[in-house]
């Protein structure tokens, strides 16, 4: 038994913390498709905390803040290759803040890869926003070879003042749960080719016997087909292995541009005249 005095544990400053007030996330420019619900949400999102932000569809239509430079850019483009820093228009990259948080989606290209053609690399956070499709407010993000530890803190602490948990994970092709959600979302559009079963019976079967929120065909209708096709040649891409082929009416249903809600149609019919159930 020790009869030296017990020490106090030493307290540490959480300096990290500190570092990141919320007030330094004060403009942020998105990048996306001004039709996609989701795209939206993240517009809504920002304003909800009171985060002035700007929404343009790509980099070279942005412009140069009137005085607030750009403090995050949120690139939520998934099957449009990721815009090159060294390309930016030379008002919009004047207009990034030297410290500035560059969120973008690698759902279809590693934040490596996407980190490899910017000058400062290390400031690139990959993110997937699959979780949110869910209504619950979780996403994943992902850390580049390249990327500095700080921007983690950082991308933390600004999605955490969105209301969001950010959960990293390993970089690894379209992170955890794209992988998973593609995979599904393939096996049963092989399932509903193969005439095993109608959309509605393929979800509600999922729905009652894996007590999954939505069934995997309406999943894919929400995040969009044409995203779930993307996850799939990116995968089929990094690892050369049949699984993650994409089935032919995936594929024709992208190339009639029945992309889902976000079109009006995908698996299942959005459009007013219809009704549908799943």
């Amino acid at each position: 038994m020790s009869l030296e005095p017990e020490m106090e544990p030493e307290e540490i400053e959480p300096e990290e913390e500190q570092a990141h007030e919320p007030e330094n996330y004060h403009n942020v420019l998105i990048l996306g498709d001004p039709t996609d619900p989701m795209v939206l949400q993240w517009r809504d999102y920002c304003e909800a905390v009171d985060i002035p932000t700007t929404l343009y569809v790509d980099a070279d239509d942005a412009p140069k803040p009137s005085h607030t430079p750009y403090t995050v850019l949120l690139n939520t483009h998934v099957d449009i290759p990721f815009f090159h820093m060294h390309h930016l228009p030379d008002s919009l990259a004047e207009a990034l803040d030297e410290e500035c948080l560059i969120l973008n989606n690698c759902l279809a290209e590693t934040p490596t890869s996407s980190a490899a053609e910017m000058e400062d690399d290390y400031c690139l956070v990959g993110f997937s926003a699959i979780g949110l499709y869910t209504g619950t407010p979780v996403l994943e993000i992902a850390r580049g070879l390249q990327t500095d530890p700080r921007y983690i803190q950082k991308a933390h602490h600004f999605l955490g003042h969105l209301g969001l948990r950010a959960i990293e994970v390993p970089e690894t092709p379209s992170l955890v749960l794209g992988r998973v959600l593609a995979l599904l979302v393939n096996e049963a559009a092989s399932a509903l080719m193969e005439g095993v079963a109608s959309p509605q019976d393929i979800d509600t079967a999922m729905q009652l016997g894996t007590n999954y929120p939505r069934g995997p065909l309406t999943w894919a209708d929400y995040v969009g087909l044409d995203v779930i096709l993307s996850i799939l040649n990116h995968l089929e891409d990094e690892y050369g292995e049949d699984r993650y082929c994409a089935m032919p009416l995936l594929r024709q249903k992208v190339d009639a541009g029945k992309l889902g809600r976000k079109a009006g149609e995908g698996f299942y019919s959005y459009h007013p005249e219809h009704t549908r159930r799943g």
